[in-house]
C-alpha cells in the first residue's frame, strides 16, 4: 500500500515537470507579427467640401412666329458655337425672300433707266444751252456793229487795202505790157504772156473789190441788214429760253432718279428683312454650351420672344465650394478633386480647383461660428450632367507634407500622455516612444523616435511585451 503511494507521487511529479517544460517551450517560441518599414514619403491627406453648381444661362428665342420643324438636340447635350439646335418652318419666308429679290431687281432696272434718261437729257440740254448762249452773243455783236457803223480804224484799213490793190494793178500792168512787147519780138513764149495777162486782170479785180468795200464801209449798214440782225437776235434769245426750259425738265428727271433710288433702297430693306427672317428659322448656339432645358416640342408654334431653348455656357459652368478652415491650407489652385451628386449615385466626376478666395470668411448660415474658404472648381468631365443650382459633394486629396518620415497609422499606439511603436530589432521587440506630426486614417508622420528603414509592427501587437521574440512577416 505504501509502495503504491510512492508510485502516485512519482507520476504526479512527472506530469508536473512535463507541463512545466511545455509551458517553458511555448513561452520561448517567437510570436508572428506583421511589419513594415519606416519610410520617407509624401504624406497625402483627404479633404471634403459642399458645393453648388453655377453657370451663366442663355435663353434662345425666335423673333418671328413660326412652327417648330425639327429639334436637333436634347437636354444635357454639349453643343458648339454656330451649331443648329432647332429648325422652324420656312416655306412662307422663302417665298417672301424670292418676292423681295424680284422687287429689288425691278427697282434696279427702273433706276438704271431713269439714270440713263437723266444723263442723256442733261447732256443734250447743256449742249443746246451753250449753243443758244453763243448764238445770242454773236447776234448781239452783229447788231451792235451794224448800229454803230464802221470804226475809223476799219475805214483806214480798207483805204490801205485799196492803195495796196492799186499798186498791185500798176505793177501787174507794167509786167503785162513788157511781156507783150517781148512776145511780139519773139523773145517770150505765149504761156508767159498769158500768165502776165492773168496777173494783171486778177489785180484789177482785187482793186475793184477793195474800192467797193471801202465805199460800202463809208456808207454804213442798210436798214434791211439791221432788221435782219434784230430778227436773228430775237431768234437766238428764243432758243436760249427754250434751252433754259429744258433745264427744268432735267431737274424733273433728277427727281425721278431720286424716287427710283428710294424705291430701290426700300426694296433692299425688304430683302434684308426677309433674309433676317430666314436666319431666324435656324436657332444657333452662340457659344460652347450645355443644353439645360427645352420647354417646347416639335410642331409647336413659337411666338416672338417665347423661350425655346435654355443653355448654360460650358466655360462658365463651375462649382462654388465652401472649404472648411481646417482644410484650407491643404488646397491650392490646380488641385484635382472628384465631384459627386445625389442625382448620380455611385458616380464620381473629375474636376480641379480653378480659383481660391484671397481670404477666409465667416460662414453665416450655421449656428456654430466657423470660417470657410470659398473655391471655384472646374469640371473636367460630366459637364452635360450638371445643371446650375445642383448641390454636390467635393472630395480631394492634397499633400500635407513632402518627403517626411511616415509609418502606417496602425503601427502607432496612441495615448493621452505618449505615443509608442514596436520596433523589431534582431527578432526582438523594442518599445519606442515617438513624437508624431500629421495624422491621417492611413498614415502618421513621425517627427522623433524612429529612423528610415526601421521595421515596425503594424498588426498582431496586442499583448506584446518589450524584449519578446517575434517572427516578422513584412507587408509590402
Amino acid at each position: 500500500m505504501k509502495r503504491k503511494s510512492w508510485l502516485y507521487w512519482l507520476l504526479f511529479l512527472g506530469i508536473a515537470a512535463a507541463l512545466f517544460w511545455i509551458a517553458r517551450v511555448r513561452s520561448d517560441a517567437p510570436v508572428v507579427v506583421e511589419t513594415t518599414l519606416v519610410k520617407i514619403r509624401d504624406l497625402p491627406v483627404s479633404f471634403s467640401a459642399d458645393g453648388m453648381v453655377q453657370g451663366r444661362e442663355i435663353t434662345l428665342s425666335s423673333r418671328i412666329a413660326a412652327r417648330i420643324q425639327d429639334l436637333l438636340v436634347k437636354e444635357g447635350d454639349l453643343v458648339q458655337p454656330g451649331q443648329i439646335l432647332m429648325r422652324l418652318e420656312d416655306e412662307e419666308i422663302q417665298a417672301a425672300l424670292r418676292e423681295a429679290e424680284s422687287v429689288v431687281e425691278s427697282a434696279r432696272v427702273k433706276l438704271t433707266q431713269a439714270s440713263v434718261a437723266l444723263s442723256m437729257s442733261r447732256e443734250q440740254t447743256e449742249a443746246r444751252y451753250a449753243q443758244a448762249t453763243a448764238q445770242v452773243k454773236a447776234a448781239q455783236a452783229r447788231l451792235d456793229q451794224l448800229l454803230k457803223g464802221p470804226r475809223p480804224q476799219e475805214v483806214a484799213q480798207a483805204e490801205q487795202q485799196v492803195e495796196q490793190a492799186r499798186a498791185d494793178v500798176s505793177l501787174s500792168q507794167a509786167n503785162f505790157q513788157r511781156a507783150r512787147t517781148l512776145y511780139q519780138q519773139g523773145a517770150l513764149p505765149k504761156s508767159e504772156l498769158d500768165v502776165a495777162e492773168n496777173a494783171y486782170r486778177l489785180a484789177s479785180a482785187r482793186l475793184q473789190a477793195a474800192q467797193q468795200s471801202l465805199t460800202l464801209l463809208k456808207e454804213g449798214a442798210r436798214q434791211e441788214e439791221k432788221n435782219a440782225a434784230r430778227a436773228a437776235l430775237d431768234a437766238a434769245r428764243a432758243d436760249l429760253a427754250a434751252a433754259q426750259s429744258s433745264r427744268r425738265e432735267v431737274a424733273l428727271r433728277a427727281q425721278e432718279v431720286k424716287a427710283a433710288r428710294a424705291l430701290l433702297n426700300q426694296a433692299h430693306a425688304a430683302h434684308a428683312r426677309a433674309q433676317a427672317n430666314l436666319k431666324e428659322t435656324r436657332l444657333l448656339s452662340p457659344t460652347k454650351a450645355v443644353v439645360l432645358k427645352i420647354p417646347v416640342e416639335a410642331g409647336e408654334t413659337l411666338t416672338p420672344g417665347m423661350p425655346a431653348i435654355l443653355l448654360v455656357n460650358s466655360d462658365s459652368l463651375s462649382i462654388e465650394a465652401d472649404i472648411g478652415d481646417e482644410d484650407a491650407g491643404r488646397v491650392s489652385v490646380g488641385t484635382e478633386v472628384t465631384v459627386s451628386s445625389a442625382a448620380y449615385p455611385g458616380r464620381r466626376f473629375r474636376a480641379k480647383v480653378r480659383a481660391l478666395a484671397p481670404a477666409a470668411e465667416q460662414k453665416s448660415d450655421v449656428a456654430i461660428r466657423s470660417r470657410i474658404l470659398r473655391a471655384r472648381i472646374q469640371l473636367l468631365e460630366g459637364i452635360g450632367q450638371f445643371k446650375p443650382g445642383m448641390e454636390v459633394d467635393i472630395l480631394g486629396t492634397a499633400i500635407a507634407a513632402r518627403s517626411t518620415l511616415t509609418v502606417p497609422s496602425d503601427a502607432v499606439m496612441l495615448s493621452d500622455t505618449q505615443n509608442k511603436i514596436f520596433v523589431v530589432q534582431e527578432g526582438q521587440l523594442v518599445f519606442r516612444e515617438v513624437r508624431t506630426g500629421i495624422y491621417t486614417y492611413e498614415w502618421t508622420e513621425i517627427l522623433e523616435g524612429a529612423r528610415e528603414g526601421e521595421e515596425v509592427v503594424v498588426r498582431g501587437k496586442d499583448d506584446l511585451k518589450e524584449g519578446q521574440r517575434v517572427q516578422a512577416r513584412r507587408r509590402e
